[in-house]
């Protein structure tokens, strides 16, 4: 589910293991190098899942669509999708980028309904250690979480490998961020240069869900042309932050 970050610290003919991300499987890695390694999932994303249902029906009625019922819609998204998000969002990481795409089945027969969230490119920690520079320390995080990469290194190189992850606090919010996600499903907060926090995740979600029953977006075609300001616009306009027209 979330990648799986592996400090090789020693030499090993091989090590295999399994979580909550899938399975993984290495033999004689260097030591000290770090590794991320995801599982294969052979599976259609939920984009194309989508697409392929709606063609079959369009088959059956002539009519074009790629609106799928309120029934499927809810499963797709309360019943698989927010799980995956909770989950994700309990190891003290943020996906920045949630989308029908990034929700991936783990087989391709009709049994094997398990989805799991990929492309972690964008995600981030919003947990740091306590007392740090980036920490909110009015905010204690008090679930396990994981190390972001360059603190691992920290703990490596100290010679401490056993060592368990610090007492942490969630990250303080920046006043203005960069952009990061896919014009189509991102919040307006990000739209605005805001930090992207969990409730991000949840707004993303939430027009997931509206693509799913609507068969799109008021702002599809401008996300199909990466044009973000008209993206923006729409949103504000749809939240109520901007009159229709301006």
């Amino acid at each position: 589910m979330v990648p799986l970050y592996i400090d090789y610290v020693r030499q090993s003919t091989s090590s295999t293991g399994e979580s909550s991300g899938g399975n993984f499987d290495a033999s004689s890695p260097p030591s000290g190098i770090s590794a991320i390694i995801m599982e294969y999932l052979p599976g259609e994303d939920m984009h194309h899942l989508r697409d392929r249902h709606c063609q079959s029906l369009s088959h059956t009625t002539n009519i074009p669509t790629r609106r799928i019922s309120i029934q499927d819609a809810v499963y797709l998204t309360a019943d698989v999708m927010i799980p995956l998000i909770r989950a994700m969002h309990d190891t003290g990481v943020i996906h920045r980028d949630v989308k029908p795409s990034n929700c991936v089945r783990s087989g391709t027969t009709s049994n094997e309904r398990e989805f799991k969230m990929v492309d972690f490119g964008l995600s981030k920690s919003f947990v740091v250690p306590k007392g740090s520079s980036y920490a909110d320390d009015t905010y204690p995080w008090d679930k396990p979480w994981q190390l972001p990469p360059s603190e691992a290194a920290k703990l490596r190189s100290s010679g401490n490998t056993d060592a368990k992850p610090p007492k942490a606090s969630l990250r303080r919010e920046r006043t203005e961020a960069d952009f990061r996600g896919t014009s189509m499903y991102a919040s307006l907060r990000v739209h605005q240069s805001k930090d992207h926090c969990r409730r991000d995740d949840v707004w993303g979600l939430l027009y997931v869900f509206c693509d799913l029953v609507s068969g799109g977006l008021p702002w599809m075609s401008h996300a199909a042309t990466r044009d973000r300001a008209m993206c923006q616009i729409m949103k504000e306009q749809v939240h109520g932050e901007r009159a229709a027209g301006d």
